[in-house]
């Protein structure tokens, strides 16, 4: 990709697409890459099997990080589409969804080591299986992808928009609104559409 450094502790939006005549292409936070590859084969055989956070079945390269929301689709999806759905969760039922996985298990940070298959949303029920996973404490486990507004924001009459990634829909974002005077706060999504407005 053309991300030559990712920051510790805040969530990115990747997505890869391959089709036979554009190739590969990488979408960080719904931006296209310049760094494509034209590799225009697909990207794994029928019966080969499918590994999160490591190189193929080979045990190496393994992922340093945190995952969620993962999603397998049957076609190349346009950046539009990818813009679209990159900020909430999918129901299971799209068009051309094969795979889907919330990662809603567990307790985040808690005693889960019976917690050990990963479901599939999608009625193929591609389910998961975690290994080499401690599924105790704050890492090697199930966490919350909550996404937390900084302590502070200056006191003005407006506030530079805050970017969440993922946009945490069955989670919980606490705006706390002090002083006098009225407020609104709204909530968009990436093309503009506003999904949320609370006026105080």
């Amino acid at each position: 990709s053309d991300q030559n450094s990712w920051t510790a502790g805040i969530w990115y939006h990747v997505a890869a697409t391959v089709d036979d005549v554009s190739g590969m292409k990488m979408y960080v936070n719904g931006v296209l890459q310049s760094e494509t590859n034209p590799y225009t084969n697909a990207p794994c055989a029928a019966n080969d099997i499918t590994t999160l956070g490591t190189w193929g079945d080979a045990g190496i390269r393994y992922f340093n990080g945190s995952m969620d929301e993962v999603r397998l689709w049957t076609f190349a999806r346009t950046q539009l589409e990818i813009q679209t759905d990159m900020n909430h969760e999918l129901t299971g039922s799209e068009l051309g969804l094969i795979a889907y996985y919330n990662f809603n298990h567990g307790e985040s940070g808690g005693n889960n080591p019976t917690v050990t298959n990963l479901q599939d949303l999608t009625v193929n029920a591609f389910t998961g299986t975690l290994d080499n996973l401690s599924l105790r404490g704050q890492t090697s486990n199930w966490i919350c992808a909550d996404m937390r507004l900084p302590a502070s924001l200056q006191e003005s009459s407006e506030v530079e928009p805050l970017y969440l990634f993922p946009n945490p829909t069955s989670g919980n974002i606490q705006v706390l609104l002090e002083g006098e005077g009225p407020a609104t706060v709204q909530v968009f999504d990436l093309s503009g559409r506003v999904v949320l407005q609370r006026k105080d």
